[in-house]
């Protein structure tokens, strides 16, 4: 894919993409690979809601694909990061499967890739959850995220970091 956008447009780029690919993953029942050849192939161009296309020159190509096989590989393990992070009241079970889909590559992101900082992860994935919902959601993904965040790293809190 080309890379036109800057650094930060094609990472927030690829998590877009990865949420939406992995959506189709559990609706369709496709695999991670399936998923991500169906993606480039079919959806790369089209635009999301609000206007924000998200095209190759969008997309953190590599983040895209880990993001998706690294969730894929690992939901189980994910699931029972996010239910600790989770109230009580609550089980990632129950939760809808779009925003399901949001906490499991955030918690994805923010336990395998250490050269992101935690807190500039839970603002992205804040962002995807807010390009698709416009109620709580956002805030929910971020009490989640910054819950698992502390869990993963207590002794470093979360900080404002700019991609």
């Amino acid at each position: 894919m080309a890379r036109k956008g800057s650094r930060g447009v094609r990472r927030r780029g690829a998590r877009l993409a990865a949420v939406q690919a992995m959506y189709q993953m559990e609706i369709a029942g496709k695999s991670s690979a399936e998923a991500i050849e169906d993606f480039r192939l079919r959806r790369l161009n089209d635009t999301v809601d609000g206007g924000d296309g998200i095209t190759p020159e969008n997309v953190d190509d590599e983040l895209f694909v880990g993001l998706v096989d690294g969730v894929s590989a690992s939901v189980s393990a994910l699931d029972a990061q996010i239910d600790q992070a989770i109230s009580k009241e609550r089980s990632i079970e129950n939760v809808e499967v779009l925003l399901r889909l949001i906490l499991r590559a955030g918690a994805y992101e923010i336990s395998n890739r250490p050269d992101i900082d935690a807190a500039l992860s839970i603002n992205e994935y804040v962002a995807v959850a807010e390009a698709f919902f416009g109620g709580t959601e956002p805030r929910f993904v971020n009490g989640v995220l910054d819950r698992l965040a502390q869990e993963l790293t207590p002794t470093k809190a979360p900080s404002d970091v700019q991609e």
